[in-house]
This record gives structure tokens, C-alpha cells and sequence, in this order.
């Protein structure tokens, strides 16, 4: 009678841990699809930067200084997207985004890109995750950025790879960008 009741249970106990692997496998949320590459950012060059300081969100970040002097946008009424940074002629779009829950970066790129992006490398920090991908097989179509979780918020930084080609592991600008974000009480 032990052993039958040891075999059911270890029969249960199988069936129970191949149904959670083969969901973790097949669940839509694992679509996104990642080269064995990660991203090694290497600095090319020295940039003097400034610091940008955002006390109403609570989040800052050091930019070139030849970017000039940032726009700042509100979006009202507020919605997924709360705040836009640009600059002039620049290939990086900087957006702040208020999630309804806490998100982890990976989560966050998930949902906003879609579930079928061509993954070609990542490299974390205790801010964020600096990242490369592409929308379809083609690398040459490879775009960057940065995204940096604090609680309900988020930043992400994109690089316009069609205003800018330089390789995205040779780019010390979207490094300093990665490097400098800090997050803060406001």
C-alpha cells in the first residue's frame, strides 16, 4: 500500500513539473528571441557631458553638452506616456512612461515592442538594461536603446538607427546615457 501511495505521488509530482516546464516554454510571453551575443558597449570616444535633472519625476542623466538645451513635453491628459525629452537633430528619443504596477525592464520592452522582436544582445546595470534588437530578420534595420525601471516608472531611451548608423556596441554616447541615468526621491 506504501508503494502505491509513493508511486501516485511521484507520478502527480512529474506530471506536475512537465506541465510547468512545457508552459514556460510555449507561453506567448517567451517570444522574444535572443542571440547568444551580449552587448559589449565600448566607449570610442570622450564626451562633455551636462546633467539633466528632472525633480518632478525624480530621474536624471548626463547628455552631451553639443546636444544643446533639451524640449521637455507633458503629455496631458496623462496616459501611458507622461513626459518626452528631445533634442535637435539628435537620434535619441528619451520618453517617460507611468505604469500601473511596477514592471521589470525586460516586461517593459516586451509590451511596448510586441512579442516577436529579433533579439541581438543586452547588457545590465543596476539602473536598466542598455539593448539592441531588430523588427525582422535584417540586422541592418537594428535599433538601441536603454530602458531604466523605478517603481511605477520608466524610462526608455531609443536611438533612431535611420539618423544614425553607428554600431550600437561602438555608440559612447547611448554608453554615457546607460552609465548616467540616476533615479531619486521627489
Amino acid at each position: 500500500m506504501k508503494i502505491k501511495i509513493s508511486l501516485i505521488i511521484l507520478t502527480v509530482f512529474v506530471i506536475l513539473i512537465s506541465g510547468l516546464i512545457f508552459y514556460y516554454f510555449s507561453s506567448p510571453n517567451r517570444q522574444i528571441t535572443r542571440s547568444a551575443d551580449l552587448i559589449e558597449p565600448q566607449v570610442t570616444q570622450e564626451l562633455e557631458l551636462t546633467k539633466y535633472t528632472n525633480k518632478k519625476f525624480g530621474f536624471s542623466f548626463a547628455y552631451p553638452e553639443k546636444w544643446g538645451l533639451p524640449k521637455e513635453k507633458e503629455v496631458l491628459p496623462a496616459q501611458e506616456k507622461v513626459f518626452s525629452i528631445s533634442f535637435q537633430n539628435i537620434p535619441y528619443t528619451l520618453d517617460l512612461f507611468n505604469q500601473l504596477l511596477p514592471v521589470s525592464a525586460l516586461s517593459f520592452l516586451r509590451n511596448y515592442f510586441g512579442e516577436k522582436l529579433i533579439w541581438a544582445g543586452e547588457s545590465q546595470s543596476p539602473t536598466g538594461i542598455i539593448f539592441a534588437f531588430s523588427d525582422d530578420q535584417s540586422i541592418s534595420g537594428q535599433q538601441a536603446g536603454f530602458v531604466s525601471p523605478k517603481g511605477k516608472y520608466v524610462l526608455l531611451i531609443i536611438k533612431d538607427a535611420q539618423l544614425d548608423s553607428t554600431s550600437v556596441t561602438k555608440d559612447g554616447t547611448l554608453v554615457s546615457l546607460f552609465t548616467s541615468v540616476n533615479w531619486f526621491e521627489n
